[in-house]
């Protein structure tokens, strides 16, 4: 294709030293890119130095700027095996034509030679780099389909531009029949903006769309306003009669007029006369143009920049793509579509010639990964200016060599682009922000299908691959956690991050205190064990300290979720003791039990009353009365427990009245209700002889209310009711 449009300026590996004017001019004519003109001349000057590798050098080139591959490959091939090679130049030009002409293994072996003749050279270029690193062509392969446009002619054409209007403009050397007007560089008319109407014909556009040599590619502000083009003028070097020298692309900004005409065409500020700028694209947003340029900082050959867009359409501020996208090769032609950078190389590893890669965007505009397109995009020759006009299908230019020798192809993409990127989850406590390590996850696509299940590492992390601009659930395990979801929309970003923090799991610290019953004094080496009632499991076992406490911290619970305990306190020696308690957790906590519900235990001593050691209520019976009630065989039952628990205990039960009627009569109902109290124990122990019941009646009053004969008692009903009581005196402990 014509090299012209992407670099106005070739510059020369070689210095020459003949005086003779035939070599001055064959080296003027060729770093003026007058190819066509100067290949004959150099044909003679290789013909007399057989050996002379920058004569071989330049001829090869020229006709690989010519299309005339093949003679090119021919003619390095045959002059490496007579005389071989010396200049790096050489051997990387071989390679590139290897390439082209489908000669890959050859190239690969070219490569090798490269990088082993050339050590240093080959550690600080970013294309052998690339050449080394991208192995695989096809990793993009039938994601395009590509067919010839019939609207070529037999003339070079490339491009198809869209317009405000809907149409297209394609850049074609077919010339005009009145004016000849050719450039050296291979002998073909210079390119002229042509609009491609709905017949199908192609249509030359006037003055000042045209001017007296190259048009170039361009693109419509968003706004449909502006319009910024590419156009070549002559080199001041050469005379404007001839026609023939051209100097650097130069990137220009015009008004659009309703009828689509371009009027106020002006220079954009950063252009220069020492070098090119030109090929512009303009974001969807329309504050961004992307570029290509031979200026100096860039990493060689032409290289991809971007520049923000002022309000007056002027460009500043250009930066460099950097070197993940450019190479010291040419990198030119960029199109963005769907967040994925399209352009043009022959610096990174292709099929030969240029061919077109894509490389996302990241979100702040850094690009660093690329990809070759893959056939049939791409061929072992020239493919290039691949330009979305719809969502998915646009045009892409090459000269594979259907009609002449450029021409432009319909594209469609069939497949959607995806590189993987790599998200880094991180895991942590939304209160405390502590990561949680080995905690599970449930990944779900934006269908809500189950993708994949992960948990963290040791630092609380997590790692995954993502596909951009995909939305990704994650679902803790935790059932408690069910209706928590996180969502994350992947970017463009190679590497991306997203923390999910996780609702802290209120935690419940228990302190209890165990104390003797009847001393209030701390009790050490209670075992205490902590149970849930819902399903019997041991939430703690352990037991009291010197200073009669014990404790446990519950994790990992459930705000609003109420847990029934059931505490049981035990040591030798003491009656064991078994409480209940329930607690709703609402946030951490801390609780001392103690203060919530007894833990006193009570001590085995002979003589103590067993009544004064457990949770028992009074024994009522009815008025008179010394049958069994149910209220009544409740307590009894607890007392049946403890003597099952200490089958050596032995008990005498005493039951006694107040002063209220007469002696004889309180002694009889008495000895009746205790006798009625211990057959119903002694029916539900072993070795029931351990329980007898005594009668006291009024005999042994712990509250002084005196009322027999005529002595009218003022005790208080109260007063009278701590007389009457049923005791469980221990009486031994075998």
């Amino acid at each position: 294709m014509n090299k012209v449009l992407f670099i106005a300026i070739l510059f020369s590996a070689f210095s020459f030293q003949s005086q003779t004017r035939t070599i001055k001019n064959v080296n003027s004519d060729f770093e003026h890119l007058n190819y066509w003109k100067v290949k004959p001349s150099l044909e003679k000057l290789l013909k007399q130095e057989p050996t002379n590798e920058t004569y071989a050098y330049q001829l090869a080139y020229c006709a690989f700027q010519m299309h005339d591959n093949m003679e090119a490959y021919s003619l390095l091939r045959a002059f490496n095996t007579k005389n071989g090679f010396k200049q790096l130049t050489t051997y990387s030009l071989y390679y590139s034509i290897c390439n082209a002409t489908q000669h890959y293994d050859e190239a690969i072996t070219v490569l090798e030679k490269i990088k082993s003749i050339f050590p240093k050279e080959s550690e600080n270029s970013t294309w052998l780099k690339h050449q080394s690193t991208q192995t695989n062509r096809e990793q993009l392969k039938s994601t395009f389909e590509v067919s010839i446009a019939r609207f070529n002619s037999t003339s070079a054409d490339f491009g198809g531009y869209p317009c405000p209007d809907g149409s297209f403009l394609i850049l074609s050397s077919q010339g005009n029949n009145m004016i000849k007007r050719r450039w050296l560089g291979n002998g073909d008319n210079f390119l002229d903006f042509y609009r491609l109407m709905e017949n199908k014909k192609l249509v030359r556009m006037k003055k000042p769309m045209n001017s007296r040599y190259h048009e170039g590619p361009l693109c419509y502000h968003p706004n449909g306003k502006w319009v910024y083009f590419t156009r070549n003028t002559p080199s001041k070097s050469v005379s404007n009669t001839q026609s023939t020298g051209l100097r650097n692309l130069t990137l220009y900004l015009a008004d659009v007029r309703q009828d689509g005409g371009w009027e106020n065409i002006r220079a954009l500020s950063i252009n220069s006369p020492d070098y090119s700028t030109g090929h512009p694209y303009v974001d969807s947003d329309g504050k961004t143009l992307y570029f290509s340029s031979n200026r100096p900082g860039g990493f060689g050959g032409t290289d991809l920049y971007k520049a923000t867009i002022g309000d007056d359409g002027n460009v500043i501020n250009p930066v460099n793509l950097g070197n993940g996208i450019n190479t010291e090769k040419q990198e030119m032609f960029p199109w963005v579509n769907h967040g994925m950078l399209f352009f043009s190389s022959d610096g990174h590893f292709g099929f030969g010639g240029l061919d077109v890669f894509v490389s996302p965007v990241s979100n702040n505009g850094t690009m660093n990964r690329v990809k070759n397109a893959g056939t049939p995009i791409n061929t072992s020759t020239d493919d290039f200016a691949l330009i979305f006009t719809n969502e998915n299908s646009g045009f892409v230019s090459s000269n594979r060599g259907d009609f002449g020798s450029d021409n432009i192809y319909h594209f469609s993409q069939v497949k959607p682009i995806v590189f993987q990127n790599q998200l880094t989850l991180i895991v942590m406590e939304q209160e405390t922000k502590k990561s949680l390590t080995n905690y599970p996850l449930v990944v779900l696509d934006n269908q809500g299908k189950i993708i994949d299940t992960i948990a963290t590492d040791a630092k609380g992390n997590v790692s995954l691959n993502v596909t951009p601009n995909q939305t990704y659930s994650f679902k803790s395990t935790d059932p408690s956690l069910s209706d928590k979801v996180w969502e994350y929309s992947s970017t463009l970003d190679e590497k991306q991050s997203f923390t999910v923090e996780v609702p802290t799991r209120p935690s419940l610290q228990i302190i209890a205190l165990v104390t003797e019953k009847n001393s209030k004094l701390p009790v050490d080496s209670v075992k205490i064990e902590i149970r849930n009632k819902i399903d019997n499991a041991i939430i703690y076992s352990g037991y009291t300290n010197a200073d009669g406490t014990c404790g446990t911290k519950l994790k990992d619970l459930t705000k609003d979720q109420s847990i029934p305990f059931e505490i049981t306190l035990s040591k030798n020696g003491y009656i064991n003791q078994t409480v209940s308690y329930s607690h709703t957790v609402n946030r951490s906590e801390t609780i001392n039990l103690h203060e919530k519900i007894d833990l006193s235990v009570g001590k085995i001593n002979i003589g103590a009353n067993l009544a004064d050691l457990i949770d028992i209520k009074p024994i009522y019976f009815d008025r008179g009365k010394y049958t069994i009630r149910p209220d009544a065989s409740l307590e009894l039952d607890k007392i049946v427990k403890i003597m099952n628990q200490y089958p050596n205990m032995v008990i005498e039960l005493g039951s006694h009245t107040d002063c209220r009627s007469s002696v004889a009569s309180n002694q009889t109902l008495s000895q009746n209700r205790a006798k009625a109290s211990a057959d119903y124990i002694k029916k539900r122990i072993s070795k029931p002889e351990r329980i007898s019941g005594v009668g006291y009646g009024e005999t042994k009053l712990i509250v002084d209310c005196p009322c027999e004969g005529t002595v009218v008692s003022d005790c208080s009903e109260e007063l009278h009711a701590k007389n009457r009581r049923t005791e469980f005196i221990i009486t031994k402990m075998n």
